[in-house]
């Protein structure tokens, strides 16, 4: 399919050849005090608490083997942390009437008040 050329004395640099560059994995935002702020709050469900952060995946966020940055997270409890991953985010959000978008907003404007 792609064949590389390289010329005698080039030092190794492939010359007439079809490169293709892999798209670059995308730099993730990772904070451990964030991850603990948002435990600390309580699940945007139930309101009860202790809570879980859980990685909003939405287009273009994450990918096969990679987690999205930690400003994606929202609070939820244990049970509906397991709940949202056995149903899917679309059948979650819509048996109980949130909004991830908003969610994540809330949450993260309560860190930038705190």
């Amino acid at each position: 399919m792609f064949q590389e050329k390289n010329r005698k004395g080039s030092g190794g640099v492939p010359e007439g050849n079809i490169l293709m560059t892999p798209m670059p994995k995308p730099i993730r935002w990772q904070s451990s005090h964030y991850l603990s702020f948002v435990r600390e709050l309580p699940c945007c469900v139930c309101r009860r608490g202790p809570a879980e952060a859980h990685h909003v995946r939405i287009n273009g966020n994450s990918g096969t083997g990679s987690k999205p940055s930690d400003f994606w997270t929202i609070p939820l409890c244990r049970a509906h942390h397991a709940e949202l991953h056995l149903t899917g985010a679309k059948t979650f959000q819509d048996k109980h009437q949130i909004d991830f978008y908003k969610e994540l907003f809330l949450t993260i404007k309560l860190w930038l008040e705190a």
